[in-house]
C-alpha cells in the first residue's frame, strides 16, 4: 500500500463488495489485492468491524430502546477476534554478524489456507451487515411524509396528507390516484396507482409494482429504488421506473444518471443510464435492454390545490382551460363560458348546451370575472362605441376595437357547438385540418366577444417554471361554405371576416383585420414576460356582417419552461 490513493480504491472495492454491486473484474482485483498485501487485508478487517459496528450502533439509536436489543454483534466480534487465524510472520535471519542495528519492517506472508478461513469470517461478517442495512427495525423509524395526493385511494388504511411514513416492513397499496412522498434526505417519490411497495430504509424504497417519478436532489445521491427484477441507484438526477405484474422493470432517466443493477448474485450486471435514454429488465431472464425514453409517462409533480398532474408537458392548453380544466387536459369538450354572466356550463345534454349558442345576445357592457375557473380571469363584449373597454379585473381599458359592437352569437367554447338546420354540431376546420378535439383542441369565438387568462395563477401551478410565450392558429372555419345558406358575394359582404386581437395587460401585440375563411390560417406568437399578468384574445367584426363570423383559435398553447434542477 504505497499511500492514501490506495486505501481510497481499496474502500470503493469493498463498498461495492457490501452492496452487491462489485462485478467480476472488480472482485478479481480485490482477491489480488488481498493476497499480496498484509496491508491491505488489514485495512479490510478493521474496515469490516466498523461497519457492523456503526450499523448496530446505528439501529440502536434509532429504535432509542437499547435495552430491548442484544448485543449480539459485538459479541460475534469479539468471538472472531478470539478465533481468527493467526498470520505467520517470517523474520530473515542473519547470515553475518550484526554490527549496527537497523529497525526493520517484518515482512508478513498469508497461507492460502489462512486466506479461506478469513473469507469466510468475512462472509459471515457480511451476512450481518446486509442484515442490519436491510431488516426492518422494530416499530420502525419515521423517514418520509405523505405531503400530498390527488384522488387517492389505499387499500386496507386510510392515509392523509403530512402522514409519517415508517420503516416498519409494512406494504403500502396505493388503488387508484396519486400521491407524493417526500423523504427526509429531500429525495422526492411521485406514485401512480394502482402501486404497492415498502419504505425500507431512509434512502431506498422497494417497488413491487406501478409507476414512480424520483427527483433527487445533490444531498440525496444514492438513493436507491429495488424492483423484483432490479436496482436503481441514483447519481444525482431524475428518473422515472414502471414495474409490471409479471415483474418487468422500466427505467426511464429524464437527467443525470444512474446506475441500474441486474442478474443474480452468480451473474450481476450493473450499467449507467443516462438523460434521455431507457433499459428495460426482464422478470424473467433479468437481461437489460434497450428502450425507448417516454418524457410524458410519469407523474413528475402533482398538485391537489388545482388538481394539476404534470407529465412533463412544456405547453399549457388554453382551450381545455375554457373547458373547466387545468391546462393539461382535464377539461370537457364542448363545454365552455357564458360572455354575458362570467359562468361555465358544461352538459352532456345537447339540448342544453344547444340553449347556450342559439340566437343573438345583447351584451351588458360589463366586465364580468370567471370566479369559478381559477385560470380565466374574465370574459366581456368588446363594445368600444362608448368609449375605453374594461378587458381585465385589474381595470386594464383598450378602445381600439375596430367595428366593436354590443351583440354577439354563440358564447365561448372549448370546441365547437354551432346551431344550425342540420346539425346541433358540426367541426371547425383551418386547411382542411379539423380543430375543436382533444387532439386538435380549439376555442370557438364568435366575433364581439373576448376572453382573458390570468397568467400569475397560471404560473403559480408550475412551480418554478416560467411562461415563455403564446402561440395559436387563427381562422374562420372553412365549414361555413357548408353551411346552405352561405352565399359569398362579390363585394365580400356576407363572407365571414373578422378582425383578431391580443393583448397583454392592456396592450396590443398582435392584431389582424379583415380576417376571411379564404385567407387560410394565420399564425400567431407572442412573447411574454415573467411580470405579464393578463393574456387577451378578442374576436370583433370586421367591415362586413357578423353573419358565417365563425372564428377560432386552434391549438391555443402556453409554452412554458419547467426548472427541474
Amino acid at each position: 500500500m504505497a499511500g492514501d490513493r490506495e486505501y481510497l480504491e481499496l474502500g470503493k472495492l469493498i463498498i461495492e463488495l457490501v452492496d452487491g454491486s462489485i462485478n467480476n473484474e472488480r472482485l478479481a482485483l480485490l482477491d489480488k489485492w488481498l493476497h499480496q498485501s498484509p496491508e491491505a487485508l488489514n485495512f479490510y478487517r478493521e474496515f469490516m468491524k466498523n461497519i457492523v459496528v456503526l450499523n448496530r450502533r446505528a439501529d440502536i439509536y434509532l429504535n432509542g430502546s437499547e435495552e430491548d436489543s442484544s448485543y449480539a454483534f459485538l459479541e460475534y466480534l469479539a468471538e472472531y477476534e478470539k478465533t481468527a487465524p493467526m498470520v505467520e510472520v517470517l523474520e530473515e535471519k542473519p547470515t553475518a554478524p550484526i554490527r549496527e542495528i537497523h529497525q526493520q519492517r517484518p515482512i508478513y506472508t498469508l497461507k492460502r489456507s489462512s486466506l479461506y478461513t478469513i473469507y469466510s469470517a468475512i462472509a459471515a461478517i457480511l451476512l450481518i451487515v446486509l442484515f442490519v442495512r436491510f431488516a426492518p427495525s422494530k416499530g420502525g423509524v419515521e423517514v418520509a411524509t405523505l405531503t400530498d395526493s390527488i384522488n387517492a385511494k389505499w387499500a386496507e388504511i386510510m392515509m392523509q396528507d403530512g402522514e409519517r411514513l415508517k420503516t416498519d416492513g409494512s406494504t403500502l397499496m396505493l388503488r387508484e390516484g396519486y400521491a407524493e412522498l417526500l423523504f427526509d434526505n429531500q429525495a422526492k417519490v411521485t406514485i401512480e396507482g394502482p402501486a404497492e411497495f415498502q419504505i425500507h430504509t431512509e434512502d431506498q424504497i422497494k417497488f413491487i409494482y406501478g409507476r414512480l417519478y424520483a427527483t433527487v436532489p445533490r444531498e440525496a445521491i444514492g438513493f436507491t429504488v429495488k424492483t423484483p427484477s432490479a436496482q436503481i441507484v441514483d447519481l444525482g438526477t431524475e428518473f422515472g421506473v414502471d414495474i409490471d405484474f409479471q415483474g418487468d422493470t422500466s427505467l426511464h432517466v429524464m437527467k443525470g444518471k444512474t446506475v441500474l443493477i441486474a442478474g443474480d448474485k452468480s451473474n450481476k450486471v450493473s450499467v449507467e443510464v443516462g438523460k434521455g435514454t431507457a433499459k428495460k429488465v426482464s422478470g424473467h431472464t433479468q437481461t437489460i435492454s434497450d428502450i425507448s425514453c417516454n418524457d410524458r409517462l410519469f407523474a413528475r409533480e402533482i398538485s391537489s390545490a388545482s388538481q394539476i398532474v404534470w407529465r412533463g408537458q412544456t405547453e399549457v392548453d388554453l382551450a381545455d382551460i375554457v373547458g373547466g380544466g387545468n391546462g393539461f387536459g382535464t377539461g370537457k369538450l364542448d363545454s365552455g363560458i357564458e360572455t354575458n354572466t362570467g359562468q361555465p356550463f358544461a352538459s352532456p345534454d345537447p339540448e342544453l348546451v344547444l340553449s347556450k349558442v342559439s340566437g343573438i345576445i345583447t351584451g351588458d357592457g360589463a366586465y364580468n370575472t370567471v370566479s369559478s375557473l381559477p385560470f380565466v380571469d374574465g370574459v366581456f363584449v368588446p363594445d368600444s362605441r362608448q368609449g375605453p373597454v374594461q378587458i381585465t379585473s385589474a381595470g386594464h381599458r383598450f378602445d381600439g376595437f375596430v367595428y366593436g359592437r354590443e351583440v354577439f352569437w354563440g358564447n365561448i367554447f372549448n370546441g365547437a357547438w354551432h346551431a344550425s338546420d342540420t346539425s346541433l354540431k358540426h367541426d371547425l376546420k383551418l386547411n382542411g385540418q379539423t380543430y375543436g378535439t382533444n387532439e386538435n383542441p380549439a376555442i370557438s369565438l364568435h366575433s364581439s366577444q373576448g376572453i382573458t387568462f390570468d397568467l400569475q395563477a397560471i404560473r403559480q401551478t408550475i412551480p418554478g417554471g416560467r411562461i415563455l410565450r403564446f402561440t395559436s392558429l387563427f381562422g374562420v372555419s372553412e365549414t361555413v361554405a357548408l353551411d346552405p345558406s352561405f352565399t359569398p358575394k362579390k363585394d365580400g359582404s356576407n363572407s365571414g371576416k373578422v378582425n383578431c386581437w391580443v393583448l397583454v395587460d392592456g396592450k396590443e401585440r398582435f392584431n389582424r383585420d379583415s380576417v376571411a375563411y379564404l385567407q387560410g390560417v394565420l399564425e400567431i406568437d407572442v412573447d411574454l414576460n415573467d411580470d405579464d399578468r393578463f393574456l387577451t384574445l378578442v374576436v370583433t367584426e370586421s367591415d362586413d356582417r357578423r353573419a358565417y363570423d365563425w372564428a377560432l383559435f386552434a391549438k391555443p398553447s402556453l409554452l412554458i419552461e419547467k426548472d427541474i434542477n
